[in-house]
């Protein structure tokens, strides 16, 4: 399975590699769901900022974890994490390929990179490796710490909505560039007809609320 954490930078691309047996769709910012509700009340919120808090390497129900990064990582150790080349084509290197094969069974693959090169290659790295989960969770990754115990910590503003903030200090000119696609992807989908149609295409991906999976099944 792949988790896709989507935000208005990264909503188009979702569309056209969605599968429904492979892709479970996450509103991953506030901006996202203010726009989403308009349509659907009951797609889940769930920042990606928050995921590795949950579920990451140290909590109860964390299990084995592998991080595909940028670049090298000083709050993972080095058996835990794969440095990614720079990609111009999402391709699976040969290096990347033998790492992902030696993994063990149901271990969760984190991806820190921008999307949506990460989706894509969750795609192209599921296909090897169908028996893995993968989270596609980009500069969540570099917000997380860990202690030698592995015991996770979480900012103060995951899933708060003001995480921006945080990278906004971090990667000011990656920050602001998103930030106008962000304005620019919310005009565009209040004001133009064919992308409004594609968005309410996209609504109907995202992952229900828990109450509403339940009451569904």
């Amino acid at each position: 399975m792949i988790h896709h954490y989507i935000n208005l930078v990264c909503w188009r691309p979702m569309i056209e590699i969605y599968d429904p047996a492979r892709d479970v769709v996450w509103v991953d910012s506030v901006s996202l769901r203010k726009l989403v509700r308009r349509w659907r009340k009951d797609a889940a919120y769930r920042p990606g900022t928050t995921v590795l808090s949950q579920i990451g390497p140290g909590t109860s129900n964390g299990g084995a974890w592998y991080f595909l990064t940028a670049e090298p990582l000083p709050n993972l150790s080095p058996e835990m994490q794969f440095v990614l080349p720079y990609f111009k084509k999402i391709t699976v290197p040969k290096e990347l390929a033998q790492a992902v094969a030696a993994l063990a069974p149901e271990t969760r693959v984190g991806l820190g990179i921008s999307a949506p090169k990460q989706n894509h290659l969750a795609v192209a790295l599921h296909a090897l490796r169908p028996d893995l989960e993968y989270h596609c969770l980009g500069a969540a990754v570099t917000g997380f710490d860990a202690s030698c115990d592995f015991v996770p910590t979480r900012s103060p503003l995951s899933g708060s909505g003001l995480e921006w903030l945080h990278f906004l200090i971090t990667s000011p000119n990656r920050t602001l560039g998103k930030i106008m696609i962000t304005s620019r992807e919310i005009w565009s989908v209040l004001l133009r007809s064919q992308s409004r149609a594609a968005f309410k295409e996209f609504v109907t991906l995202c992952a229900p609320t828990e109450e509403h999976a339940t009451a569904e099944n």
